[in-house]
């Protein structure tokens, strides 16, 4: 399950078979903002390095709130991939 706007081909996929998205809609600028930052950011909690809420503290003690890369606009998304890298 999906939620989809037509008109400007955005989307956001949604929990296991539920209508629960998983963040925010995102069109193909911003969803590509948002693949190559868990590129960057997935690494580090998939390779037991730490925890998943370990590295988002990480990102959260750096940006000063909650962030969730599948929530994040361009701008967001950028920073956290400058500071990744």
């Amino acid at each position: 399950m999906v939620w989809f706007c037509k008109p400007c081909y955005a989307y956001i996929a949604c929990r296991n078979n539920t209508k629960t998205p998983l963040g925010t809609m995102a069109g193909p600028e911003l969803r590509n903002l948002r693949y190559k930052a868990h590129q960057i950011f997935d690494p580090l909690w998939n390779s037991g390095q730490m925890t998943q809420v370990d590295a988002y503290a990480i990102l959260e003690r750096e940006f000063g709130a909650e962030i969730r890369i599948e929530s994040s606009n361009a701008e967001q998304c950028k920073k956290i991939i400058e500071f990744l890298t």
